[in-house]
């Protein structure tokens, strides 16, 4: 399976610029032989809120949701890529419109251009005020990706290794990650990757945006790592399509060399309120 990284410099609030720029990356990346590609957080739009002075746009998240039911505006532009270029759209994620709020939600797409599934952020960073903007999904579970079991989780969401945990279990060999992560915590960002890969014995696959953003700045680093920890592709701070092959059989060869899963022992974990 071949993964192409769309590495894209968000212009917040410019939505028709973001969805050209994305959707000319998913071109660029399946003319280099990319079978599921994979965006960024929030793509269409940024952390609009964030914006200080001199910004002119709107900055409520609501003038930027979509209605999945309808598949309007960027969510058709990726059904329709995913359908003429017959890949999988995993649509890093957009401000979702519901009768319960917005929430921060990854669409995926099958090669037939389907919604076949959606992950609403869980974890929502009050760092960056988006539990003032949007709720938080409470569901986190793998899917069918083509052959293989894939899961999902968005950017805060890498700093809690209970929804890794979960999609293991679940089955899953893939954990696809769409971020918006600062350049001051790029360090925590890789770190956090390696470890998901190492511990679930699964791909970790991210996206990351660049550039600038309200106060943050964006420096890129998409990662593909393998199930053992093993970095196989990197990007760098500027906008670009990081491209790598995965093998599965690496992650049966490995689940069956050091089998973690029957040694885990639910019983005695603690998962309780927060102190």
């Amino acid at each position: 399976m071949r993964c192409g990284l769309i590495q894209m410099d968000v212009v917040t609030g410019d939505t028709d610029t973001n969805v050209a720029a994305a959707r000319d990356g998913i071109s660029r990346a399946t003319a280099q032989g990319a079978q599921v590609v994979l965006l960024p957080e929030l793509f269409t739009a940024g952390y609009v809120w964030r914006e200080g002075e001199g910004y002119s746009g709107s900055r409520e998240a609501a003038d930027f949701a979509l209605d999945f039911g309808a598949c309007e505006g960027a969510l058709a532009m990726l059904a329709d890529a995913a359908r003429c270029h017959g890949i999988w759209v995993v649509g890093g994620s957009v401000p979702e419109v519901t009768g319960n709020g917005i929430y921060n939600t990854t669409p995926v797409f099958n090669p037939r251009g389907r919604l076949v599934h959606r992950y609403r952020k869980v974890h929502l960073i009050g760092l960056m005020d988006e539990d003032r903007h949007m709720v938080a999904g409470d569901t986190c579970h793998a899917f069918a990706l083509g052959e293989e079991t894939a899961g999902i989780f968005i950017c805060y969401d890498l700093r809690f290794p209970e929804l890794g945990r979960n999609l293991f279990i679940d089955g899953a060999r893939l954990l696809l990650v769409p971020a918006q992560w600062p350049s001051a915590r790029a360090s925590h960002w890789r770190a956090l990757l390696v470890a998901r890969a190492i511990e679930n014995q699964a791909y970790v696959v991210a996206t990351n945006r660049v550039g600038r953003g309200g106060p943050d700045t964006f420096s890129g680093g998409s990662l593909v790592v393998a199930p053992d920890g093993e970095v196989l592709a990197e990007g760098g701070s500027d906008k670009e399509v990081v491209l790598a092959d995965l093998d599965f059989s690496r992650v049966d060869a490995l689940r069956d060399t050091l089998p973690c899963g029957p040694d885990r022992r639910p019983g005695v974990y603690r998962l309780g309120p927060t102190r």
